[in-house]
């Protein structure tokens, strides 16, 4: 089953591991009731803009894979290359830091952001950062489907 997130892009239907299992990201460890997460929120959204592969992991919503990375403190971020932890950061960190890490795994060219997946086994949320080619300006789009 696919789901329509605009006229012109598609996604297979995905359940939580098989979003990031075997594939080269940026985990965003968050909570909703987390102060510096909110406070990262624009940060991460830049790093989607630059074309990094992101995907968020609500810690509340998805405890077993907070379990499976050992998360002890929110946000963390973990940096997976063919999905193996390549390096971790705990805590806030700045732009820099975290292109730093993204650094590790290759960037997307596209004019079409990669997809930023909050990684759930009920609920598939994406948002695709989109920059026109003329001006330069980006912008997000944001949808969800029931798994």
């Amino acid at each position: 089953m696919n789901f329509c997130l605009s006229p012109s892009l598609f996604i297979p239907e995905a359940k939580g591991e098989e979003i990031w299992e075997r594939q080269t990201v940026l985990l965003d460890f968050t909570a909703s009731w987390c102060g510096p997460c909110q406070r990262m929120a624009p940060i991460v959204e830049e790093l989607v803009r630059m074309g990094y592969p992101v995907r968020k992991v609500d810690i509340d919503r998805e405890p077993a894979l907070a379990k499976r990375f050992a998360i002890q403190a929110v946000p963390t971020f973990v940096m997976l290359i063919d999905g193996r932890e390549a390096k971790r950061i705990v805590g806030g960190a700045s732009l820099d830091d975290l292109v730093a890490l993204c650094r590790l795994a290759p960037r997307s060219d596209s004019t079409a952001g990669p997809a930023t997946v909050l990684a759930s086994t009920n609920s598939l949320s994406v948002a695709t950062a989109q920059r026109s080619p003329a001006s330069g300006l980006s912008s997000v789009r944001t949808a969800t489907a029931q798994t």
